[in-house]
């Protein structure tokens, strides 16, 4: 019999599905139809490291719901970002390759410039009000 209970596991298991797979389509680049229609949009994001581990976490919560199995796979999937940064920390080639730089914002979690360019920053005069 089909109850409250199964409709919302399936539900879930549907969308973890859906989000898994298009984040492995996403890391693997294929297939290229699919990678074109994420990268022209909205769904841009999802090539960054921010987008990835958004994604992750999404998924991870989506698990933790689906009793005891589910919240062994949402705990592995939670940790997954965080080695993800420790293994870019030390790999950098290899994490930005894996990873695009966002455009469209500053994302911190990359690499900042700290010193910053101030090679064409002009400080104006301060006016007086009178």
């Amino acid at each position: 019999m089909f109850t409250v209970k199964n409709y919302v596991y399936l539900t879930v298991s549907l969308l973890g599905q859906l989000i898994a797979a298009t984040m492995f389509a996403v890391t693997v680049k294929a297939p290229k139809t699919l990678i074109k229609k994420l990268d022209s949009g909205q769904t841009e994001f999802l090539f960054t490291f921010r987008g990835r581990y958004s994604m992750d976490i999404v998924l991870s919560l989506l698990l933790f719901g689906m009793g005891p199995v589910g919240f062994l796979f949402a705990t592995a999937t939670i940790i997954l970002p965080f080695i993800f940064r420790l293994l870019g920390a030390r790999f950098k080639d290899a994490f930005n390759e894996v990873f695009r730089n966002p455009e469209y914002f500053d994302d911190e979690t990359i690499e900042s410039n700290v010193g910053g360019d101030y090679s064409q920053y002009e400080e104006s005069a301060p006016q007086r009000r009178i």
